[in-house]
């Protein structure tokens, strides 16, 4: 699992495990599926790198149609939008 740092989405922190939203929805997803997460934190560039040689199942960081590497990655809907104060509001 890789984890790029990015404010309202994904915070790491020294020697600890990615904490925030996605982080959050991924660990429940393993969760549900009975698997542990070996988290990666890098950059995009590496991420997406290590997602193309097989390495990475899943990235997270706050990813967004308007990013670079847009056509290198699958995006997911939005599951709830946020207000700009951190929010959610109804999709």
């Amino acid at each position: 699992m890789g984890a790029s740092p990015r404010e309202g989405w994904v915070q790491v922190s020294q020697g600890s495990e990615p904490t925030g939203r996605e982080p959050g929805l991924v660990e429940g997803f393993a969760d549900h599926l009975g698997v542990e997460i070996e988290w990666t934190v890098g950059g995009e560039e590496q991420l997406v790198t290590l997602l193309e040689e097989g390495q990475l199942d899943i990235a997270v960081g706050g990813v967004t149609d308007k990013n670079l590497w847009v056509d290198k990655v699958g995006l997911t809907r939005p599951t709830q939008r946020w207000s700009p104060g951190g929010r959610p509001r109804s999709t």
